[in-house]
């Protein structure tokens, strides 16, 4: 099997996973869950940074912050990768650009970007 065939079917599989309505697929559902547990997690990590807490707990609330925002970032450039098996009659470039103009793309980039681009002050450095 060719490597661009391994891709190819790499990114399918990668498609299947990340879409929602797998349910068949143990992967897919674990994916599913696991992406709403880290919104929860990310959710509580920023309403707890809201709060004057101890400095260790704010650190570490900040690196669960962290690592939940890489978690978006990761499925948001997934379904960049796997976007024209979203719109199968779209060319790659036309695909990717309307998934990021889609609505879930849209909510996915403004779920990263705060916080990647922030130059806010840390509270937990």
């Amino acid at each position: 099997m060719s490597k661009h065939n391994r891709t190819k079917q790499l990114r399918k599989r990668v498609f299947d996973i990340i879409q929602i309505g797998q349910r068949l697929d143990i992967a897919s559902l674990v994916f599913d869950y696991f992406l709403v547990a880290n919104i929860l997690i990310n959710i509580c990590a920023l309403l707890l940074l809201t709060f004057d807490l101890d400095p260790q707990i704010m650190k570490g609330i900040g690196v669960v912050e962290d690592i939940t925002t890489i978690v978006f970032l990761i499925d948001h450039l997934l379904r960049i990768w796997t976007a024209d098996l979203l719109y199968t009659l779209d060319s790659r470039p036309k695909a990717i650009w309307k998934y990021l103009i889609s609505f879930d793309g849209i909510v996915n980039i403004c779920s990263i970007i705060p916080v990647i681009a922030s130059s806010k002050e840390v509270p937990y450095c």
